[in-house]
């Protein structure tokens, strides 16, 4: 199988940006349940690292996108927003839903 195809595998059986946060809102809701044996706990830990690091390379992924398009619509020099301006909209557009348990992790992000 060529690389190409194991990537495209990869990113095939990888969960949506929803899909990961919501698993890793049901991970928290357990570890913070207290009704886990160590084990278990230690292995949702880690499944919840792993997310949260998937999480932060999406984001900073698609910052990096809108900061490129940006770049390309301020060549033209029209009036459009600046890459700054829109960056920090965009970072208030990723806060969790309210009454959320899951803290996002932005100092690693670079927005």
């Amino acid at each position: 199988m060529t690389e190409q195809k194991k990537t495209d595998d990869a990113t095939a059986d990888a969960p949506s940006f929803g899909e990961a946060l919501a698993d890793l809102e049901a991970i928290v809701a357990r570890l913070e349940g207290g009704q886990l044996e160590l084990e278990a706990s230690i292995t949702e830990y880690e499944r919840g690292v792993g997310l949260i690091r998937r999480l932060q390379t999406q984001l900073a992924d698609a910052e990096l996108k809108v900061t490129e398009l940006l770049g390309e619509i301020e060549d033209r020099d029209d009036g459009v927003p600046t890459a700054a301006s829109a960056t920090s909209a965009a970072t208030s557009a990723y806060a969790p839903p309210a009454g959320s348990s899951v803290e996002v992790l932005t100092e690693d992000i670079p927005f």
